[in-house]
């Protein structure tokens, strides 16, 4: 029986690249039909020796192997290793006929092996005009500045870059200096007509907007919170049509700063200062905000925010707590997720911040995540002490219609282990019963442990009957803990 060559390259296309790999093994015509399914994959190398090796693969044919290529990777180390080489007209060859590639990710694994790059290799990746993805990792240098500049594709949606200044001074092409313009706004300006979502680590942003430059189709943008205190007429100005902002804490959630301190002074005038500026101009609402709870309170943020994603601060002071209270009270969200982290002596502030939260009654959908964070592997905890905390939390929330509590544990001893995959466990159903006669007007909850798995119960409600708590497996249970509102931070 012949099987259609289109039908042997579309099966192709179902495999994995070992499978495909092997196939082509077998005989010419499957060689053949394999070839677009095996040059599609993601193409990655941390060896110099078999990236230079693929290289001299595809350039074989180089006209008609490079317009199957849709996502690559490059290493600036081999990039600068190629140069003077055989590798480097290979690599010329492929970028001037990979007419299809979307995603190009320019990566530094070393720094100190990074060199310039060969300036015919930033003039060729000119010749890139289909990508639709670029991503510039580790580091930010004036070469990959330049290639930036040089790529000619007009519909790249998404960019993510990392500036990361405190590498510069191991590249061989020198330091940014302060005359330098790293600006992003202006060094990213030729997409601004295409862009919809920019991810940026370890920037500065200019402290007032460029007259002119906004980006249009721009609805999501993840920010580093060494940008705050940031100024928000420069995001509203450049990113008019904003739907969703991520600020991420790169301190792996160490960032409990105090704004009475001296040393972030200056964000409550940034603050007020943000907030002036919103009577002139401002989003109208936001679909989504993730931040740690101090950086969005200097943020000052004045408008409807349907999905809020809050870490709460791992200690308690008057100050602090009325700065979640000053937060929800100016965004409104009618859907909440917040992170609270507890050290094995802490665990009582829970409670007082909890309180504050539920002060705004406006909740539909509660995610209440605590990640109880010991400084040593026998620390412990009073556990039924926070489920006490949570429980008495609720009643206020009286339009809460979804709650997911998930309890999140760093190092742990045996001893705390067994207690989470058995006693949680059985204490799932426990939990449900008391949030369904906490909260009024609850129909699903969603239990999570980190060492007992996760439950997923629905509450029926009948007039004068008592409330009827059922567990639910298969597809309704994956399809209520699969909201977004309802996982966990790392999972959103």
């Amino acid at each position: 029986m012949l099987v259609p060559f289109d039908v042997l390259i579309y099966l192709m296309t179902l495999g994995q690249r070992t499978d495909v790999s092997s196939m082509m093994r077998t005989c010419r015509t499957l060689y053949s039909a394999g070839m677009p399914s095996l040059l599609s994959f993601d193409i990655r190398f941390y060896d110099y020796q078999r990236f230079a090796a693929f290289c001299s693969f595809v350039n074989v044919d180089a006209p008609t192997r490079s317009r199957f290529l849709r996502k690559i990777w490059l290493n600036t180390d081999h990039l600068a290793q190629a140069s003077g080489t055989r590798t480097l007209g290979h690599i010329l060859s492929i970028l001037q006929h990979a007419a299809q590639l979307h995603r190009l990710s320019i990566d530094t694994i070393n720094e100190e092996r990074a060199g310039p790059l060969d300036p015919c290799l930033i003039e060729a990746f000119s010749s890139l005009t289909s990508i639709k993805d670029l991503s510039i990792l580790s580091c930010i240098t004036k070469d990959t500045a330049k290639v930036l500049k040089s790529l000619q594709s007009a519909s790249i949606t998404k960019v993510h870059i990392c500036f990361q200044r405190e590498h510069f001074s191991l590249n061989h092409d020198g330091p940014w200096t302060d005359e330098d313009n790293i600006d992003p706004i202006l060094l990213l300006q030729k997409y601004r007509s295409s862009l919809e979502i920019l991810k940026l680590y370890w920037f500065i942003f200019p402290p007032s907007p460029h007259h002119g430059i906004y980006y249009p189709r721009l609805t999501e943008l993840m920010i580093t919170d060494d940008c705050i205190p940031l100024s928000l007429e420069l995001l509203v100005y450049s990113f008019p049509n904003l739907r969703i902002l991520r600020i991420v804490d790169l301190d792996d959630f160490e960032l409990d700063f105090d704004f009475d301190s001296d040393t972030v002074s200056d964000g409550k005038e940034c603050r007020q200062a943000n907030i002036l500026s919103q009577v002139q101009m401002r989003w109208e609402s936001l679909e989504y905000v993730s931040s740690e709870m101090l950086c969005l309170y200097s943020l000052g943020l004045c408008c409807k925010v349907n999905h809020l994603r809050l870490r709460l601060p791992g200690y308690n002071n008057t100050a602090n707590l009325s700065y979640t209270t000053d937060v929800l009270s100016m965004t409104q969200p009618t859907r909440l997720s917040i992170d609270i982290q507890l050290s094995s002596d802490r665990t009582e502030l829970i409670q007082t911040q909890l309180y504050h939260v539920v002060d705004y009654h406006g909740l539909t959908h509660l995610l209440i995540q605590v990640d109880f964070c010991p400084e040593d592997s026998e620390a412990d905890y009073n556990i039924p002490g926070v489920l006490d905390d949570i429980i008495a939390a609720l009643p206020p929330l009286r339009y809460m219609t979804h709650l997911s509590i998930r309890l999140e544990y760093g190092f742990c001893n045996t001893d705390i282990r067994a207690f989470l995959s058995t006693v949680l466990e059985r204490e799932h159903q426990n939990i449900a019963t008391r949030a369904m006669e906490a909260a009024p007007a609850l129909r699903y909850i969603v239990v999570h442990s980190v060492h007992a798995g996760h439950s997923v119960w629905q509450v029926t409600r009948n007039d004068g009957d008592a409330s009827l708590l059922e567990k639910l497996t298969g597809e309704a249970a994956q399809k209520i803990s699969s909201e977004p509102e309802l996982r966990s931070q790392w999972q959103a």
